[in-house]
């Protein structure tokens, strides 16, 4: 998997149905004295023992300035049962959660509570990575003053005459070079100031292996979302080497290994791209013996129903070994309540009122083994409920309307754009170039609830100032005993000039690959190479009119030419509060050597299903929503292949 944004919040929450393969993960980090752990990391993935390969994912996500975090997991080709949330404690250990999906709501809440680190003057500090060619995403790691539930404002000079302020800002070099980043925060109860020089230079045409890792107990973690490529280059194969003699060559960006003995190993990763780049990585760990002891051990859930009802889940704990059964099981509410004895697994327990709890199970194994382990419980309202409506003005401005069930003063908005930036304010208006967005929004109330709600906006480009078009399409063709690469071939026919009788007289290819064609109306180009390109056709008619067009086309190894089914959509213009179509492209569907596709089987995920052998299909959606449209295909030599991609259909805007 590639994490395209490490603060991803791109998701759709509370405004798509409720399917298993879209999850929400969601809890509060707080200190042992209550204040909220701000600004703190936490890691967000998919089980690796019981998801299936291909939905393998995972980011890192920070709490907010009350400490709330949110993110949300996708898998388009099978369900996500289980998921890891793990964070680090004030004193260095891993605090580890692997909760099930609740399937009837897609939710999973987990809260944590860190050792309360020494109170310490506030301390100015900074990482950074590289976005794209010189493009510097810079993330401040500045720890407020002690006992403080924030951070001072933050400013920054970055060596080359920019500046720019707040916790995570972009900034875009133009010229590679030795640069000094100095960061400077300061406010009433602290200041501080900290410079770091960095390195920056033009990329393209490299890459970069990098990874992070985690050891708990036995099990490394390993993560590799910071591996870089050049624009337009993608990782096609990850090896990953154990250091054990094991390793994976699944091509999973994250992964997870159990040692069968304690020691040191050197964990190895290397990487290939598209375009042929390779680097690699080592680093060296240090693994402990396995567990012989029981473990106790107890995971929490809020019910909506019933906000100060807790439902616990103690199905993680286990015996020193698998015939070593719990025999009793004691808990502690933390409420001064009594103890439950006896040996619930699934207890649940109504606490008198909002607040923090410090719940307690204590397990007994058949051998005689005792483990207690403690956790605090936060028990907040629920009730109240994040939403918003929005108009798309012209230019890209967006006025945005709170419709949260809590106005004013007593609640707290945290506005997430999609494109990077953020606004506390209750109707915030923001300004979009063309594209698609994904827009959240966090409420807190002053009681201690805590709702969010995301939604996706899409910015049209604005109309053509002539109305020449260019326009193609293009189709795989099989490769033929002993070729090399891969040949498309391309049909621009339907481009037209301003009339019927204002001609093309030019045309000009660009393959992306470094190469071009001038004047032929069907051409043919091989690739070389596997990857991603941006081809474009520039026309220009008689009359002087101009246009371009570009797509992008992944062009696939020569080992993958067998069958494939693969398409692509676009929205068709508005003309009506009901008008929501969606034009689908199959053209890069094929079939291997000496075959071809008999028939396509549309599924449009509304129950609208379409058969035949139709290559471009129009389809009318009633509603808005999120719709997952399959295509299968079969050929003439009994090969069929299905994809899926969840396709979503947003509120028209102006309409009701």
């Amino acid at each position: 998997m590639k994490k395209c944004y490490s603060f991803l919040l791109a998701a759709l929450l509370f405004s798509v149905p409720a399917l298993a393969n879209i999850v929400i993960v969601k809890g509060h980090i707080t200190y042992s004295n209550g204040a909220p752990a701000a600004n703190h990391a936490v890691w967000i993935s998919t089980d690796s023992t019981s998801t299936p390969p291909a939905c393998m994912q995972g980011s890192m996500v920070h709490t907010n300035a009350n400490g709330y975090y949110i993110d949300t997991l996708y898998c388009t080709s099978g369900n996500i049962v289980k998921v890891r949330i793990q964070t680090q404690n004030c004193n260095g250990t891993w605090l580890v959660e692997t909760p099930q999906v609740n399937t009837s709501t897609n939710l999973v809440e987990r809260n944590f509570t860190l050792c309360t680190p020494t109170p310490a003057p506030c301390q100015a500090n900074f990482n950074y990575h590289f976005i794209q060619n010189m493009t510097v995403q810079f993330t401040s790691l500045s720890i407020p003053t002690g006992g403080s539930s924030g951070l001072p404002p933050h400013y920054w000079n970055f060596g080359d005459g920019g500046t720019g302020t707040g916790l995570y800002p972009v900034h875009t070099y133009t010229a590679p070079g030795t640069y000094v980043v100095k960061l400077i925060i300061s406010g009433v109860s602290c200041a501080d100031t900290i410079s770091r020089t960095i390195q920056v230079t033009n990329i393209t045409g490299t890459c970069n292996a990098t990874f992070q890792d985690s050891v708990i107990n036995n099990k490394l973690f390993v993560f590799s979302g910071g591996s870089t490529t050049a624009p337009g280059d993608s990782i096609i194969q990850r090896l990953w080497n154990f250091g054990d003699g094991t390793g994976n060559n699944n091509n999973w960006a994250n992964a997870d290994h159990i040692y069968t003995a304690a020691g040191t190993y050197t964990v190895c990763l290397r990487i290939t791209t598209a375009l042929g780049c390779n680097d690699s990585v080592c680093r060296t760990i240090v693994v402990g013996s396995p567990t012989a002891n029981c473990v106790s051990n107890f995971s929490y859930l809020r019910t909506n129903s019933a906000p100060l009802t807790i439902a616990f889940n103690s199905s993680s704990s286990a015996g020193t070994t698998p015939a070593d059964a719990i025999i009793s099981r004691t808990w502690t509410f933390g409420d001064g309540s009594p103890a439950l004895t006896g040996n619930n697994v699934y207890p649940s327990h109504t606490y008198p009122s909002i607040g923090n709890y410090q719940a307690c199970l204590k397990i007994t194994t058949a051998s005689g083994c005792q483990k207690t382990i403690c956790k605090t419980v936060s028990v907040y309202d629920s009730s109240c409920h994040a939403n918003f409506n929005y108009n798309i003005g012209t230019g890209g401005v967006v006025y945005f309307n709170n419709t949260s069930s809590t106005l004013g003063t007593t609640a707290q908005y945290q506005w997430m754009f999609g494109n990077g930036t953020t606004s506390t304010a209750i109707n915030p208006v923001k300004t979009y170039s063309p594209g698609t967005y994904t827009v959240c929004l966090v409420m807190w109330s002053a009681s201690g609830c805590v709702d969010s709600v995301c939604k996706v906006i899409t910015i049209a480009p604005p109309p053509p100032t002539t109305n020449c078009e260019a326009v193609f399409q293009y189709v795989g063709l099989p490769p033929s005993a002993g070729s090399a690469g891969y040949t498309l071939q391309f049909g621009s026919g339907a481009s037209h000039g301003t009339t019927s009788t204002d001609s093309i007289i030019q045309r000009t290819w660009y393959w992306d690959d470094g190469m071009m064609t001038n004047g032929l109306v069907s051409p043919t180009h091989t690739y070389m190479m596997p990857g991603v390109y941006n081809v474009c056709l520039v026309i220009t008619s008689a009359s002087g009119c101009s246009d371009t067009t570009c797509k992008t086309i992944a062009v696939p190894m020569q080992n993958q030419l067998v069958c494939q089914s693969y398409f692509t959509y676009e929205h068709l213009p508005t003309t009506s509060a009901a008008t929501r179509a969606i034009r689908f492209n199959s053209t890069m569907s094929h079939g291997g050597p000496a075959d071809s596709i008999t028939s396509r089987k549309w599924e449009f995920g509304d129950g609208t299903i379409l058969t035949g052998n139709v290559v471009n299909p129009i389809h009318q959606y009633a509603t808005p929503g999120t719709y997952n449209v399959c295509l299968t295909v079969k050929t003439a030599l009994n090969c069929e292949k299905k994809i899926c991609k969840l396709v979503v259909i947003p509120q028209v805007a102006g309409a009701c």
